[in-house]
């Protein structure tokens, strides 16, 4: 089905859902652009209109509630989730995080002045099944080798073995994420001369919202406190250098350091081999419970050229993880700072393509 309609008919299917559910009558300012929020949905309440920007998801995986709460500073207005299903378990994480959201089924969270509504358990409709996508760049090893194209755009031309090699992969694998990403426009599709990345914003944004759910938790994760938490500064990590110990800092030690924006509350240590040292030096004790996390790295940081801290794209995607507001803020400046080139190079690869239309991501 083309996408526009596709989208039509789940905004459609919710919007009548709504009624059903609620009997809330509603506006809708349409723009030309049905995915990134141009549409308008307005809700007299209390003699007051509450405004959202329309998001409609129309792919076959589920949405990522935080993921699309940090799009709000992109938006005119709060963010409205439209999905043909919303499940108990994504209801309580967009209440949790304030994503309102409506689906095809009737379940519904709308909060702003004057007006509340939280209706979940609605059972799914038959038609609103959707078939699973088996999209091979979101398993741990197309996320693996999607980092590395997003990080290391010189690779993206590179032989599969090399491909392989830098993402710590078997060659194997290398061969059916690039049909994949080729499948669903994030790159050219073979025979229009070099690859090139096609909406690259787009494909991070993918990554960081399903690295820390498919990716993350094979990294062999441990967690501690430190012995002298309670008599010295919770700061210790400022005179920590890890460098000695082939280990970077990453979630919001890693946003400190590269934004001077947050102060820390946790630690994230990404960590390449054995950690005994590591502990050792700076009095870890294993804590199911801890404030600390240690983590295996997944990519080369031999060729990395911060040594102090995880790559950009990793202390985003730590912070986007977390979902509490300040996390989310700080991930917003490591975006502005070193991400947001990604927008501009897809743009620009898009209308390099010899005079030959291809949609990015659609």
């Amino acid at each position: 089905m083309n996408k526009d309609l596709q989208a039509d008919k789940i905004l459609q299917g919710a919007l009548n859902a709504l009624f059903e559910t609620t009997g809330l009558q509603v506006d809708l300012v349409a723009g030309t652009n049905k995915k990134e929020g141009n549409f308008v949905l307005k809700i007299l309440c209390a003699d007051k209109t509450a405004k959202f920007s329309v998001l409609i998801k129309t792919t076959k995986q589920p949405p990522v509630p935080v993921a699309l709460k940090a799009r709000e500073h992109l938006l005119p207005h709060p963010p409205l989730l439209v999905a043909p299903y919303i499940t108990r378990q994504t209801a309580k994480r967009c209440r949790e995080i304030g994503l309102p959201f409506i689906d095809g089924a009737g379940n519904v969270y709308l909060e702003a002045p004057g007006l509340f509504v939280f209706v979940t358990g609605q059972p799914r409709n038959a038609d609103l099944t959707m078939e699973k996508a088996n999209y091979q760049a979101l398993t741990p090893t197309g996320l693996r080798l999607v980092f590395m194209l997003l990080t290391k755009p010189t690779l993206l031309n590179a032989p599969y073995r090399d491909l392989a090699k830098a993402a710590s992969i078997a060659i194997g694998g290398v061969g059916a994420v690039i049909k994949d990403l080729e499948s669903r426009r994030y790159l050219t599709p073979e025979g229009l001369g070099p690859r090139r990345l096609l909406a690259a914003d787009k494909l991070r944004e993918e990554w960081v919202a399903h690295y820390p759910v498919k990716l993350r938790p094979k990294l062999q994760a441990r967690r501690f406190t430190h012995l002298a938490i309670n008599t010295l500064a919770p700061a210790w990590w400022k005179n920590g250098d890890l460098r000695p110990y082939d280990a970077v800092w990453g979630g919001e030690v890693g946003a400190e350091i590269l934004t001077g924006y947050l102060r820390p509350e946790t630690v994230t240590i990404y960590a390449h081999g054995t950690v005994d040292a590591l502990i050792t030096k700076f009095r870890l004790k294993p804590d199911p419970h801890g404030e600390i996390e240690i983590l295996q790295t997944f990519w080369n940081q031999n060729d990395d050229d911060n040594k102090t801290t995880a790559p950009p794209l990793i202390v985003y995607a730590d912070l986007m993880a977390a979902g509490n507001t300040r996390a989310i803020e700080a991930a917003k400046l490591i975006h502005e700072r070193f991400l947001a080139w990604l927008a501009g190079t897809s743009r620009t690869c898009a209308r390099n393509l010899s005079g030959r239309s291809i949609a990015p991501g659609a």
